[in-house]
């Protein structure tokens, strides 16, 4: 068994991986879970997170 065998054994494996999160990221199944995650970033309120002290009072 060659070394060369091995390396073009890996790049194919890498390539069929590769191709297969391909079909996952475009299946048409998961695009309301995109579109969710795409908006939630949106809807977002532009209010920071915890307490709302002034940056004086928390030190920053």
């Amino acid at each position: 068994m060659d070394l060369n065998w091995a390396r073009t054994l890996f790049t194919v494996c890498v390539f069929i991986s590769f191709m297969l999160v391909l079909c996952i990221v475009f299946n048409k199944r998961n695009k309301s879970n995109y579109q969710d995650a795409a908006n939630s970033i949106i809807d977002d309120a532009d209010t920071p997170m915890g307490d709302t002290q002034s940056s004086r009072e928390n030190g920053a």
